[in-house]
């Protein structure tokens, strides 16, 4: 069954509802009227006569047999009004799509999901990399069915046919076979004069998909996308091109320019049917999904990986599952921190850590544990802290944390997010995933450098200024998984780009570097603002991006000048975001929005010009201002008062826990390499 909530004090939200051909629509109605009754109508158009029209109270109940009547794959229009005798009022407007069901008839091998398999790995372009969420959005539906091993995400913005299927060998060495799901982004948009007919295409194609299939994983393809902004010109050929990847599992015959392509079944291999994505509405451009598109896309594929996968990581692990009491967020004691009232789980520690606004903890008729905070004051923080948990993990040990949470209520939501050993692959980004729901936050496979004893497990909500934001948590797992060492990418891990570990204080060490020391944290004896710079020197035009853990005191590039004790002057021995401010050598910049924990900020570095350009999370105006653009070298900040090598650059505030991971290699990067810029490891 899908479920939509409608929030009656929201009255301007309106959702697309995409649910599966087949299935039972639910629609959940909060804070409705105490009189009249709620008239649900759903029509091809505005103009057309209603297919469905259906009437309730509390809720309305949309069985498959009354949803028969709307075409499967077809965007249509629905209402949703409030009807006082005679009296119509409109409550909520949007898209209704039935997604035709993709399960697949039969599965050559079922897999089973347990602590250690199935692996899901990713390839493709950027729209499978993160432009603008649909694998983000997808991994937040699937964290309970599959993890998300080192090098999962093979995808990369701009690569055409034959790049996938050159850099192939980075995900192959990665397969568990009769335990992996390979999926593979669309393909077509990059396509260059060598490679862009449709032979040379398929060509690439046929090989890619069969050696993911001989390496003994399953393969779920996303078919090529019609080109958006109206653009026609290449209709004929990729549309060939998306019957063609259907046809690769299903066989059949494709007809493209008066030929013939005749294609066998291959078993284990699934296309995603993606007839409902509508070109007009689902694109920002000529190739990229919009937020619409991305969130289809994703609940598209979704449909199709779902069914291949039995059971769910929780009860799996529910014998060795490292948090035990704490799983079910059981158990109640009253809660005595600032900003905080009510009931929370007796083995949780529950704290504000950001602005004034006030939460309410408790629990729900199920007797799932529920937090929540109505017209927030201000941008404020809750997190969940599941403390000193027994590990007795040595070096090379992996740990994965999964939370299966509800979202209930969602406005002014900004990210929720799990963090261990490792952080959650996602966040709940108002862009593109604050709708209700069930989601499931799971850790990366993130080794352990050294021998550890104990770790802590957190849970972070994050809203802005004004949110009605509420979350159930009903269940939870932390679980030791088989590491990777076995396996060797063609990248070593020792050639990331990291910290400099040189950078320390005298004993005793305030700062600690893990993770192939890409991660910098404080440690119990930080007595002072402390800083760090990167091992690799900046040379030319460069791109690098900083994951924020706590109590970041800023994150953008300095000089060997700078020390664990110093960071140097502002715009001489560094320039750097902290706060809502960039400080470079011509002053400051207001960013319009302040850093906080789970931020990944962008860096991208014109060394020979003497420019740096900014933002955060793969949103907003480089250096807050529109006319910006690293590609174009417009609107850069002024570096030229810098004098020395230059490297990455960050601070930390004087608290114990205070981190910054350095994503300075392609495969840890969350966002797309501006065009001309490289890597800095």
């Amino acid at each position: 069954m899908h479920t939509q909530i409608f929030d009656f004090n929201n009255p301007n939200r309106s959702p697309t509802i995409s649910c599966a051909a087949g299935e039972t629509l639910e629609l959940k109605f909060v804070n409705p009227p105490p009189d009249g009754e709620r008239v649900f109508t759903v029509g091809m158009d505005t103009q057309s006569a209603a297919l469905v029209e259906e009437v309730g109270f509390d809720r309305v109940l949309l069985d498959p047999s009354t949803l028969s009547s709307i075409p499967e794959g077809r965007i249509c229009k629905y209402n949703l009004w409030q009807r006082r005798g005679g009296t119509l009022d409109l409550v909520a407007e949007g898209r209704l799509i039935l997604r035709g069901s993709v399960a697949p008839e039969e599965v050559s091998t079922q897999l089973i999901a347990n602590a250690n398999s199935p692996r899901l790995l990713v390839d493709g372009d950027s729209v499978m990399q993160n432009i603008p969420g649909t694998r983000v959005f997808l991994e937040q539906m699937l964290g309970h069915k599959f993890r998300f091993p080192e090098g999962y995400l093979g995808a990369v913005g701009g690569h055409s046919a034959q790049d996938i299927y050159h850099s192939a060998p980075d995900l192959l060495a990665r397969i568990d076979p009769g335990k992996t799901v390979v999926l593979v982004g669309p393909v077509g948009a990059n396509q260059t004069a060598a490679d862009d007919g449709f032979d040379e295409i398929t060509t690439y194609l046929n090989a890619l998909y069969a050696g993911y299939l001989s390496a003994g994983a399953m393969v779920v393809a996303v078919p090529t996308l019609l080109d958006g902004m109206g653009v026609t010109t290449q209709d004929e050929k990729k549309s060939a091109l998306a019957e063609w990847v259907s046809a690769f599992g299903s066989g059949g015959s494709v007809f493209y320019d008066g030929r013939e392509y005749v294609l066998p079944k291959h078993d284990n291999f699934f296309a995603v049917d993606v007839s409902g994505f509508d070109r007009d509405s689902m694109k920002s451009d000529v190739s990229h999904p919009n937020s619409a598109g991305s969130k289809y896309l994703a609940e598209a594929i979704s449909d199709t990986v779902m069914p291949l996968v039995d059971g769910a990581v929780y009860d799996a692990v529910e014998s060795v599952n490292l948090i035990e009491v704490g799983a079910d967020f059981e158990g109640q004691r009253g809660v005595t921190q600032t900003g905080v009232t009510g009931q929370i789980p007796s083995d949780w520690d529950v704290n504000r850590n950001e602005g004034s606004a006030d939460w309410v903890c408790g629990f729900d008729e199920n007797g799932d544990f529920e937090v929540s905070i109505q017209a927030a004051a201000s941008d404020s923080t809750l997190v969940l802290t599941m403390r000193d948990v027994e590990l007795d993990a040595q070096a090379g040990d992996v740990v994965n944390f999964v939370v299966e949470s509800e979202l209930v209520e969602s406005g002014g939501l900004k990210s929720i997010g799990v963090s261990g050993q490792g952080t959650s692959v996602m966040t709940l980004d108002p862009t593109w995933a604050a709708a209700p729901g069930t989601y499931h936050l799971r850790t990366r496979d993130d080794a352990y450098d050294t021998a550890q004893a104990v770790q802590d497990f957190q849970i972070f909500v994050r809203v802005a200024e004004g949110a009605t934001v509420t979350v159930v948590f009903k269940r939870a797992a932390a679980f030791f998984v088989e590491s990777d060492g076995a396996v060797t990418p063609s990248v070593s891990p020792s050639t990331f780009s990291g910290w400099n570990t040189a950078i320390n204080t005298v004993a005793p060490e305030e700062l600690a570097y893990s993770n192939d020391n890409r991660m910098v944290t404080a440690t119990p004896a930080i007595a002072g603002l402390r800083h760090t710079r990167g091992a690799d020197l900046l040379v030319g035009r460069v791109y690098f991006e900083c994951a924020l853990g706590a109590d970041v005191l800023g994150v953008g590039i300095g000089t060997d000048a700078v020390t664990a004790l110093s960071g140097g002057s502002f715009g001489v021995e560094r320039c750097f975001w902290s706060g809502s401010v960039v400080f470079f050598s011509g002053g400051n910049r207001g960013m319009g929005v302040s850093l906080d924990q789970g931020d990944v900020v962008q860096v991208a570095v014109d060394v020979d010009l003497d420019l740096i350009w900014m933002r955060v999370n793969g949103t907003g105006a480089w250096n807050n201002d529109v006319s910006a653009d690293p590609v174009m070298g417009t609107g850069g900040l002024s570096i030229s008062g810098l004098a020395g090598d230059l490297y990455s650059y960050a601070g930390l505030n004087a608290v114990s826990g205070a981190a910054v991971t350095l994503n300075g290699s392609l495969a840890q990067m969350a966002y797309v390499v501006p065009t001309g810029f490289t890597p800095i490891g």
